[in-house]
């Protein structure tokens, strides 16, 4: 299972443990899933220029924003998985966006990091938050995962 991690901005160091974190959170949220490890995501780090470029042009959304998905198949059915190689999506995550959420939240710029990529990797497995009952399931699946790497006890909400 290929995690493709790019780093496009350089205005934050990424620890080398933070490298193996998000593989372990590739791993975890494969097998929570029930999914083949021929799947392959890409990551790519930003500052908030670039993904407000990219939620305006995507989204309409003319504002910096934390984590972005793009799936390559909105719509994945039973056979989507079963395919040998699965090319899920892209998600994109602007790490000044998460240093200062971090900030606020208190904890580190990794935990941060950990969150925003499960987040945008649920999305790209077509979860979504649209509705309470949505919502509550999407974040229950952050919690667990969060929890199985190490972050015992957090709270999503």
């Amino acid at each position: 299972m290929p995690l493709l991690i790019r780093d496009l901005q350089d205005k934050i160091q990424l620890e080398d443990k933070l490298l193996s974190q998000l593989e372990l959170i590739t791993q975890e949220m494969l097998k929570e899933e029930k999914l083949s490890h021929d799947i392959e995501v890409s990551l790519c780090f930003v500052d908030n220029h670039y993904i407000r470029e990219l939620n305006k042009q995507y989204r309409g959304k003319d504002q910096a924003t934390d984590v972005l998905s793009f799936p390559l198949e909105e719509d994945k059915g039973e056979e989507f998985f079963q395919e040998p190689e699965v090319l899920l999506g892209d998600i994109v995550i602007s790490l000044e966006e998460a240093k200062a959420q971090a900030d606020e939240a208190g904890h580190s710029i990794n935990k941060e990091i950990a969150l925003l990529y499960i987040h945008g990797f649920l999305h790209l497995l077509s979860y979504h938050h649209s509705s309470e009952e949505e919502y509550e399931q999407m974040w229950n699946k952050m919690g667990k995962i969060m929890e199985i790497i190490g972050y015992q006890g957090y709270n999503i909400k």
